[in-house]
């Protein structure tokens, strides 16, 4: 049972690893792309209508930002502030004007006029306003999640991020479980002591070897070295095959120096005596040409599986694993406690 909950938490920090990548790209995309400041234009322009031009050069509302660009926020007392004060420049029969006054009566139950003071008119606006941007709220989250499914597309190809392949490796390697499991311990806080895992934090902290958290808890478990590696075997085997066939009636012949010649260059394969071995270096156009569906296909359900749960965000696989740890700590069986090495 413990062997699974420790598979679980390694699968949930890889995502919250990756995760946070995709924060990171979701911001920066969001950013130069202007996102929330396109989505507030475009949720004032239904509000204003014509106006809305007017109302983005509105001194208060200009000062938002920077020239030549959209406020990606504004308040609402600056929001009743501004429109107030077009509404006082511009005639009570100009189209503008009326369009902003219809919805304003509508919110109120009755007409603008100059009966309403200043104040009953701001707050009629703010609430409006409060209220136009919660639907507005909800049309960037989900521009947001698609572009979060996106990215998280993107990093789980690009990492070769496979769920069922980390799930198969962990399993079956007990110490890269461990470390990545202690890993994900010492990154999630009030957790338990070190006293209950086993393990002499003193000790560990005044070796003289790298301690586990300074060296990427991903390796072996995400990446495409293992798929270059295969792919780059089929590489090296033609190679050995050309050079057994040219250098068969002499080492010194023209055709065998060529072919050594191309091994001693060939970054995709190590000479290991007579044999060629290979290497994770990237296979090229072998890997466009004829591995590319191949691999794609043996890993897509894995792929989905990491994109899916990778843009469910940071704070998502934080939360879960952050219980799970604590499960993990509150939860170890008596006699797994009492096991240890014989004196």
């Amino acid at each position: 049972m413990l062997v699974l909950l420790d598979v679980v938490i390694g699968v949930s920090f890889v995502y919250l690893l990756l995760a946070l990548i995709c924060t990171t790209a979701n911001e920066w995309v969001a950013s130069t792309r202007g996102l929330r400041g396109r989505t507030l234009d475009l949720g004032i322009r239904r509000m204003l209508g014509p106006l809305a031009d007017e109302f983005f050069g509105h001194p208060l509302i200009a000062s938002l930002s920077r020239p030549g660009k959209r406020p990606s926020y504004v308040p609402a007392n600056l929001f009743s502030s501004a429109v107030l004060d077009l509404l006082a420049r511009h005639e009570d029969a100009s189209p503008p004007v009326q369009h902003v006054k219809a919805g304003l009566a509508a919110l109120n139950k009755t007409t603008v006029g100059a009966a309403h003071d200043h104040t009953t008119h701001a707050a009629a606006l703010e609430e409006w306003f409060n209220n136009a941007m919660d639907r507005v709220s909800g049309w960037y989250k989900r521009d947001m999640q698609l572009v979060a499914l996106l990215v998280a597309a993107a990093v789980t190809i690009l990492t070769n991020a496979d769920t069922l392949h980390i799930v198969g490796v962990l399993w079956r390697t007990p110490s890269l479980r461990a470390d990545l499991v202690e890993q994900a311990r010492q990154r999630v806080p009030d957790t338990a002591p070190a006293a209950e895992t086993g393990r002499a934090s003193a000790e560990d902290d005044t070796s003289g070897e790298t301690p586990a958290a300074e060296r990427s808890p991903l390796d072996g478990i995400i990446g495409w070295s293992s798929d270059f590696r295969r792919i780059n075997q089929g590489i090296c085997s033609r190679l050995r095959d050309e050079r057994n066939r040219a250098c068969a009636a002499s080492a010194l012949s023209p055709p065998c120096e060529a072919v050594l010649e191309r091994i001693e260059t060939e970054t995709r394969c190590s000479i290991d005596a007579t044999d060629l071995l290979p290497t994770d270096a990237s296979p090229g156009g072998a890997f466009l040409s004829s591995a590319l569906v191949p691999v794609a296909g043996s890993h897509l359900l894995g792929w989905l599986l990491t994109a899916v749960a990778i843009s469910l965000g940071s704070a998502f696989w934080f939360d879960v694993l952050n219980r799970f740890i604590h499960v993990r700590a509150a939860g170890a069986a008596p006699d797994e406690k009492k096991k240890g090495p014989k004196a």
